[in-house]
């Protein structure tokens, strides 16, 4: 059953899972939900038990039975990314009614017998997991230039490694080590640039009549594109740095409490003497925006260089999210000093032709339907102008552009080429704030490691999850809730 090889095949077992259970009927289910993921499956007895791990994966992949049955099943995992990892549970949860354990293949594990494993007690198996944990933070800050890993966490890392290969590593040392090191790894910092204001909504009972005093109901809230954004990544497990004006008046100081209590850190932010900014939009019976006022004056308190400076404090690894509501010579002064990722949101069609000039240095880039027809002069109302307007944006240097079309999907573009995302129907109770939840849901997504496209459909489901909700469904919003959203709805996608 094994071939004799003193290290591990890569070619012959990447992408590979061992599956030890006896009981589950749907094996050949699994075997193609997994298989279309190019994941290959394998069925294992109590003829495995006293492999090692390693010995496991170099068997050849075969059909065995066996009528016994332990409490859990264990799902052994090779050579998978973490997103494939994420596709292995989903099926898994889908098609197994019985609790199952996921093992990771790693350099800490890997001469471990199956048996040893799957009897180890509960202290063991959170040493064992918390090490497979510190391990993928170890092999990825190896594969970094030398230079951008700090000393101190390159000395941490030859530590942590010695303890584990010599099994001295204990749950208080493996936390230490598992929070310095994914901080190491996963230390981006997403700044905001942009509004805080105060939303006040209007919306009919029936259609408009213009010109009359229409019967509905009116709303108070806190918002403004940046703080929206800055909110929803809170919501989502980001900790968005907002760096904003906020008026010393009543209403600003209400607003600058609430964003610190939603996770938003506004230590960067200003004050001023100006009256608060105020957004007034006025709804039909549907839900959508029928006109908008917007004061944003406030926002010119705002110094070039207070921006220059804060741009001078941030890696190049950090992504920042600029939203039009800032004046020209702000703009002017983050484009000419950011040397990170920027994300840009053009806020209103009077307000997008402000980027205009600076496209190549965006990276990714979202207007709607009508404030991409403004900048490209291109109306879309077919598949094949969108496919030309996509193509305006590429062509002048920007990496990644989705233009959201409201209830009729997405467009979005790359250098790998372009899609057209669709969905079924959904009940929208307020339109607003749904472009800026589109845009914290790319970014968040983004942030977690997953494909552009993967990333466009989790910000339609966070898109979705926005304007289907009131005011107190939203303040509830989590990764999970998009994610819950994101397997309800059917989300198609169309290559161009």
């Amino acid at each position: 059953k094994t071939r004799d090889h003193s290290k591990i095949d890569m070619v012959n077992v990447m992408k590979k899972i061992l599956i030890y259970d006896k009981s589950s009927s749907n094996k050949d289910v699994l075997k193609g939900k997994l298989k279309k993921y190019e994941i290959l499956t394998q069925f294992i007895d109590d003829t495995f038990l006293n492999f090692t791990l390693e010995d496991a994966f170099q068997s050849d992949f075969c059909s065995l039975s066996d009528n016994k049955q332990y409490h859990y099943i264990y799902v052994f995992l090779y050579g998978l990314s973490n997103d494939e990892i994420q596709k292995v549970n989903s099926v898994l949860k889908e098609e197994m009614d019985q609790p199952f354990i996921l093992v990771s293949f790693t350099e800490t594990n890997r001469r471990w017998t199956l048996k040893r494993i799957m009897e180890e007690t509960e202290e063991e198996h959170e040493i064992f997991a918390k090490s497979a944990e510190l391990m993928s933070y170890i092999r990825t800050l190896a594969q970094r230039p030398v230079k951008q890993v700090p000393a101190a966490v390159q000395q941490m890392m030859v530590e942590a490694y010695s303890c584990l290969q010599e099994g001295r590593a204990d749950r208080d040392h493996l936390d230490t080590w598992i929070k310095a090191l994914k901080d190491a790894v996963s230390h981006r910092d997403v700044y905001v640039f942009g509004a805080a204001n105060i939303d006040i909504c209007g919306r009919t009972d029936h259609p408009i009549i213009l010109h009359d005093s229409n019967i509905g109901e009116t709303s108070i809230s806190f918002g403004g594109v940046g703080r929206n954004i800055a909110r929803f990544l809170a919501s989502l497990g980001e900790t968005p740095r907002f760096v904003s004006c906020f008026s010393k008046d009543m209403f600003g100081r209400m607003l600058l409490k609430d964003c610190v209590e939603k996770g938003i850190d506004c230590s960067l932010s200003l004050d001023s003497d100006r009256h608060s900014s105020f957004y007034l939009a006025v709804l039909d019976h549907a839900g959508d925006m029928h006109v908008a006022v917007n004061d944003m004056k406030l926002l010119e308190d705002m110094d070039p260089q207070y921006y220059v400076e804060v741009l001078r404090k941030m890696k190049p690894e950090d992504i920042l999210l600029l939203d039009a509501n800032l004046n020209e010579a702000c703009v002017k002064a983050v484009f000419e000093n950011a040397h990170c990722t920027v994300a840009a949101d053009p806020v209103s069609v009077a307000k997008v032709s402000l980027f205009a000039s600076y496209l190549p240095k965006i990276t990714f880039f979202k207007p709607n339907q009508y404030e991409s027809e403004k900048l490209t002069d291109i109306r879309i109302d077919d598949l094949a102008s969108g496919v030309s307007s996509l193509d305006w944006f590429l062509e002048r240097g920007i990496r990644e552009i989705a233009i959201t079309l409201g209830k009729n999907g997405v467009l979005f573009g790359n250098s790998q080429g372009k899609w057209y995302y669709s969905h079924s129907e959904v009940e929208v109770v307020n339109a607003t704030g749904g472009g800026d939840a589109f845009m914290s849901g790319y970014i968040h997504a983004r942030l977690q490691g997953k494909t552009s496209n993967d990333a466009v459909k989790y910000a339609i489901a966070t898109a979705i999850t926005v304007v289907g909700s009131d005011p107190a469904e939203r303040e509830k919003m989590t990764d999970k809730t998009v994610t819950d959203i994101l397997k309800e709805i059917e989300i198609e996608e169309q290559i161009l």
